[in-house]
Order: structure tokens, then C-alpha cells, then sequence
């Protein structure tokens, strides 16, 4: 820029956000083959949101070699400053709820000495997923939880001074409406 100042493209505003943090997690071993994993995490903003997203894992250990692990976590974001803060939004319209994602995952290890497989299907659920819309790129909440089913495989393999692995993931994804609401 000529005159030295600093345009901003993503932003209208010099936009500040605080965010703090607590994590607390704990591991039970229930018995000499089942292990529970318990967690939460709280976040607090200075625009005020705040969120609470937990945690828990069931680990249950068959054999050396066959694994079953279960789990449910749910994650939280604020919109960012370019998706609240955008030129494209009108300026009534700038206060997006934060979306959080609700998965649930059910897993299968096979390990031996040198290698091993991991067998993963998940559903995981996006309410008021951030976006934006399709044809004026305004940020929007989408009106509807958006959902992704998947299936993920992969497989490691450990020589002398090499692992080599191996990722095949599947997905199925649904997008929530778009609905574009103005003041």
C-alpha cells in the first residue's frame, strides 16, 4: 500500500478475542483389561462465549493383540475473525453462534510384535456449522446439523530402521440447509 497503512482484505475491524482455557482428564483401570479415559475441556472467551467440551473413552484390551476401544468427545469453535468480521457480511448480521461437533467413534486394533491394524467407523454431528453461502459468500450458521459417517483403516508396519503405514479413509457427509437471514 502506497500511503503505508495496512489494508485489511478478511477483516472491517481491528477485532480481539481472549480465550482461557481449562483441561481436566483422568484414566481409570477398572480391571486388568478395561481402561475408561474421562475428560473435559472449558473454554471461556472475552466476547463471551464459553463452552464445555468433554470426553470419555472405553478401552477394553482382549488379548496382546485385539483391541476395543469406544468413544464420545464433542469440540467447540467460535467463528474466526474473518468469518465474523467479513467485508461480504451485511452489517447487521455480524453475531454467528459457535458450532460444535458431537462424534462418536468405535475402534478395532490388531497389533503384533512388528505391525498392527486399526479399524475406525465414526458418526460425528456439526451443529451451527460456520460456513459460507454458496452464492453471496456471506458467513452463515447452517440451519441444520450437518453429519459425516466414515470408515477409517490403517495399517503400520516396523522393520530394523523404517515403519511404513498406510491410510484408506471412506466418507459419507450430509450438508445442513443453507438459509441466508438478513435484519
Amino acid at each position: 500500500n502506497p500511503s503505508g497503512t495496512l489494508t485489511h482484505l478478511l477483516t472491517t475491524n481491528d477485532a480481539k478475542r481472549i480465550n482461557r482455557a481449562l483441561y481436566l482428564q483422568d484414566e481409570i483401570q477398572l480391571d486388568q483389561q478395561s481402561t475408561i479415559t474421562v475428560g473435559a475441556r472449558y473454554d471461556t472467551y472475552s466476547d463471551g462465549r464459553e463452552a464445555l467440551s468433554p470426553r470419555i473413552a472405553l478401552v477394553y484390551q482382549y488379548d496382546a493383540s485385539n483391541i476395543l476401544k469406544a468413544q464420545y468427545s464433542r469440540a467447540f469453535r467460535p467463528p474466526s475473525f474473518s468469518e465474523q468480521y467479513s467485508p461480504n457480511n451485511q452489517p447487521s448480521h455480524t453475531d454467528y453462534e459457535s458450532e460444535t461437533a458431537d462424534t462418536v467413534e468405535l475402534s478395532y486394533i490388531f497389533k503384533t510384535k512388528d505391525s498392527s491394524l486399526k479399524t475406525t467407523v465414526f458418526n460425528t454431528k456439526t451443529t451451527n456449522m460456520i460456513t459460507y453461502h454458496d452464492n453471496t459468500y456471506e458467513t452463515i450458521n447452517l440451519k441444520n446439523p450437518t453429519t459425516v459417517n466414515g470408515l477409517e483403516m490403517e495399517l503400520s508396519k516396523n522393520y530394523a530402521s523404517l515403519i511404513l503405514g498406510a491410510n484408506l479413509s471412506f466418507y459419507k457427509s450430509r450438508r445442513g440447509d443453507v438459509e441466508l437471514t438478513r435484519a
